[in-house]
């Protein structure tokens, strides 16, 4: 599995390093972009135990234009979630398609304009996580805690939609929304379950071009 994805972006890369871009969305261009959060939850509400509870999100990703508005790319996905009783780590990798939809209004070559994209991706990612759950001793009768680790298997199918407001020649905002599906199977499970998911994700772009 990552072989073939390793290879596949390997080809992309190469494909689009050949050739000199005139603006921002010619082939040839390049886009390093990054979305990004941290969450911090406490309180009643969201304490488990002492602590509350800390997710991290990062998504950075290396595009390539292979065509006027048409770009791919690798996009790489990092989650970790943590509070007193669960940790769980998350970490893939897989292509992205893009569609810039007004690809023209980047030969303006300033910061005053918005460039609106469609992508897709598809993505493996492998989660691991450490629960916490209790045996209780009927002869004592007490209980004790204990922690146990549970791997699993994801495929995610995503559809954005957003838009990269330009804050220089060659920076921007990126805003997006986005919807996956994901097929999700435990390491000895021999049962599959389907998730989906609704992000809205901010960020920072480089264009090179």
């Amino acid at each position: 599995m990552f072989k073939s994805i390793i290879t596949f972006l390997i080809i992309i890369i190469l494909s689009g390093s050949a050739y000199a871009a005139k603006s921002a969305t010619d082939k040839g261009c390049k886009i390093v972009k990054v979305n990004a959060s941290i969450l911090y939850q406490d309180g009643d509400l969201y304490e488990t135990g002492a602590k509350g509870q800390t997710t991290i999100n990062l998504a950075p990703s290396f595009l390539f234009f292979t065509g006027k508005g048409v770009y791919l790319g690798p996009e790489f996905r990092y989650n970790s979630y943590h509070n007193n009783t669960y940790d769980y780590s998350e970490i893939g990798i897989g292509p992205q398609l893009g569609f810039i939809l007004n690809p023209k209004t980047a030969l303006q070559q300033n910061s005053n304009y918005s460039l609106y994209y469609l992508a897709f991706t598809a993505q493996y990612y492998r989660t691991t996580s450490e629960e916490q759950s209790y045996y209780y001793d009927y002869y004592y009768g007490y209980s004790y805690p204990y922690s146990y680790e549970v791997e699993s298997n994801t495929i995610s199918l995503g559809t954005t939609l957003g838009l990269y407001n330009m804050v220089a020649t060659h920076y921007a905002l990126d805003i997006n929304f986005k919807l996956s599906v994901e097929f999700n199977n435990r390491t000895g499970s021999s049962q599959d379950e389907t998730g989906y998911s609704l992000l809205v994700g901010f960020g920072l772009a480089g264009f090179s071009f």
